[in-house]
């Protein structure tokens, strides 16, 4: 029993590292330098959805797995670099598909006289946490939380909705840094009826720390919202439809009551 079981995860594994598109990012055409920590965004080509995101590791390599058959093309932003925009490609939903060496070009521009406006980059690596700001950025144009997710690198979201990082199941969603004690189908529904657009930064902890409680050790995801200073109820109705192989829609209520410290909100699954 154990031996095929083992087979049946090496199966699994296999077929999974096959739906894979993967690259390398260099600057300039002389490919010595490779961009690390680039941000890279696969975006459907029939109408410039964002589809997955990633970013690159230290030698400028990046992959996205887990990848529908389709038509893509892929994006890349780095601070001081011109944002790459790759031409449209067609993948089949089998194979291991490279993008060979994408080069990225160095930004020279002469100006004579400069605005600086402060921006929070789309993603930050910090010693102990993977931060994606989510707020204004084209991450939020996701319909909810748990579409947002799928979206987020490292993190995987199965056919049954059950969420996993880095291949570990078992990971603690937090709420504005408070855990979420829910059953896998409740919070699925509860992230379903969480709006993108309501949604700070996403922080990823693949290593938690021993601060944090120790159910989570096989990952945490903090979910931070963001604040707001109106007082008394308020609250949001959000519905969404989604149209592919199969076709599905959401409604869902979101309320909240804020006075002076306390603050409480509800998600209502309609």
């Amino acid at each position: 029993m154990r031996q095929l079981l083992y087979i049946l995860l090496l199966f699994v594994s296999g077929f999974s590292s096959a739906q894979q598109i993967k690259g390398n990012i260099y600057e300039d055409s002389d490919k010595k330098q490779p961009v690390a920590f680039a941000n890279v965004i696969l975006l459907n080509a029939a109408d410039s959805s964002l589809n997955k995101f990633t970013y690159s590791d230290d030698n400028g390599a990046f992959h996205f797995d887990q990848i529908k058959a389709g038509n893509y093309y892929i994006k890349i932003t780095f601070v001081g670099l011109t944002d790459y925009n790759g031409q449209v490609f067609g993948y089949d939903g089998n194979e291991v598909l490279e993008t060979g060496d994408l080069i990225m070009s160095s930004q020279s521009v002469n100006i004579s006289e400069v605005t600086i406006t402060a921006q929070k980059p789309m993603m930050e690596i910090k010693p102990d946490k993977l931060v994606l700001n989510v707020a204004g950025s084209i991450l939020a144009s996701g319909d909810d939380a748990l579409s947002l997710l799928r979206k987020a690198p490292g993190v995987m979201v199965d056919n049954n909705e059950n969420i996993s990082l880095l291949g570990k199941s078992g990971l603690i969603i937090y709420i504005d840094g408070k855990p979420t004690p829910l059953r896998a189908a409740d919070l699925a529904n509860m992230l379903k009826n969480m709006s993108a657009n309501d949604i700070e930064s996403i922080e990823i902890i693949s290593n938690p720390s021993a601060k944090y409680d120790a159910q989570g050790t096989a990952g945490i995801i903090n979910i931070k919202r963001k604040k707001t200073n109106i007082t008394g109820f308020n609250g949001t109705v959000n519905t969404t439809f989604r149209q592919g192989q199969t076709r599905g829609s959401n409604a869902g209520l979101n309320m909240n009551y804020r006075h002076n410290k306390l603050n409480l909100f509800k998600f209502i699954h309609i």
